[in-house]
């Protein structure tokens, strides 16, 4: 019943946002439909926000964190009202992406629904009050967790929505590079008092340049010697991403990290692209036939 009241009237905005034919255009000064939706609300948004719901609503998710057909009218209902800026606040104020980040991590299926979802509300969250919307993913557990789904998804995905997944968690991680509390579980090897072999910053490392450095010295591409990518549009956008969480970590200017980019072979990667005598299928692949 809540999900219907706070959907009500947002179909139709959007609709209006989409059919808007050249949002360049529009007068300077005028709200389109999506901003006015983020500072007004829609009326049952607004009769939301003045009600005591918000830790019920937070504590019912809780409760049923793991009964999924009662989790998902609440993660949509959720979806819908962090559009409005004023309700999104006091989700957010309350740590509700927090929550929301560990569904994710404890479902079984990175292409459940739920997942899709719950990636929904942190983007609508994001883009209505900012990153600091994130600022408590800045935590150890939640960075290794990350990790770990990252390196799932780079073992398993194959399918054009698994990509556009990867991409996504890949927006996120770069968003959280730029967190200087954030930053250090990227890599430190440390987590819980044991040693892993990998830290996060290795494992972004490897996948950034692994085609530059398998296809290295090789021009043509075989089935004995295959590319990790393809040169879809996705796979494009991975590319530009991951490199660009890579310098987003460099420009920190921490030793650590520094040295750990130094001792790979990300760098050597990147002058693939501007050497002249370099005939690597890695890069001409990218070239027009």
């Amino acid at each position: 019943m809540l999900k219907c009241f706070c959907s009500e009237g947002i179909e139709d905005i959007l609709k209006q946002e989409e059919s808007l034919a050249d949002k360049s255009q529009k007068l300077q000064f005028e709200a389109s439909p999506m901003q006015r939706l983020q500072n007004n609300g829609t009326k049952n948004l607004r009769a939301m926000d003045k009600c005591e719901l918000i830790e019920d609503i937070i504590y019912t998710m809780q409760y049923y964190s793991k009964k999924y057909e009662f989790l998902l009218p609440l993660l949509e209902m959720i979806s819908n009202s962090v559009v409005y800026k004023s309700l999104c606040q006091k989700y957010t104020n309350y740590g509700i992406l927090k929550d929301i980040i560990y569904v994710i991590f404890d479902c079984d299926d990175f292409r459940s629904y739920i997942v899709k979802s719950c990636f929904e509300i942190i983007w609508n969250s994001i883009e209505v009050v900012g990153i600091q919307a994130i600022n408590l993913f800045a935590a150890e557990d939640i960075i290794y967790s990350l990790k770990k789904l990252f390196e799932n998804i780079m073992k398993n995905g194959y399918k054009l929505e698994d990509k556009c997944l990867r991409n996504e968690l890949l927006i996120l991680i770069n968003y959280l590079m730029s967190d200087e509390k954030a930053l250090y579980f990227f890599y430190e090897k440390q987590h819980l008092g044991e040693e892993s072999q990998s830290t996060f910053l290795d494992i972004l490392l490897l996948y950034s340049t692994i085609d530059e450095v398998t296809f290295q010295n090789e021009p043509l591409r075989t089935n004995n010697l295959r590319t990790f990518f393809g040169t879809s549009s996705e796979d494009l956008e991975f590319k530009k991403l991951i490199w660009s969480t890579v310098i987003t970590a460099i420009q920190n200017d921490h030793a650590e990290i520094i040295q750990t980019v130094k001792d790979s072979q990300f760098i050597m990667g990147l002058l693939l692209y501007i050497d002249p005598l370099a005939n690597s299928y890695a890069v001409n692949r990218w070239s027009k036939p």
